[in-house]
């Protein structure tokens, strides 16, 4: 993606902006977090989650929008229940 280039080149970081993130769920976080790779959301909108799903995408997300706006906010919400339902 490049995004060290966009961020150098165009001195964009996001710093002022906060950017929120919905999504079924962000299992690797705390992993990426412990590595230094991405800071923690400074909020987290998300309700309790009756039946948690091991999911990934907010995960991802928050990684792309790192790369490209080191310096803006991190907001995460994600569901309050699941409609994942058991195969029949």
């Amino acid at each position: 993606m490049r995004a060290d280039q966009f961020v150098a080149q165009t001195g964009t970081t996001g710093t002022g902006v906060t950017v929120g993130v919905q999504s079924v769920g962000v299992a690797s976080l705390s992993t990426i977090q412990a590595r230094g790779e991405l800071p923690p959301p400074s909020r987290s909108l998300s309700g309790r989650q009756h039946h948690p799903v091991l999911a990934d995408e907010g995960t991802a997300l928050f990684e792309e929008i790192h790369a490209v706006a080191p310096g803006a906010t991190l907001v995460f919400c994600g569901p309050s229940t699941s409609l994942i339902s058991p195969a029949a």
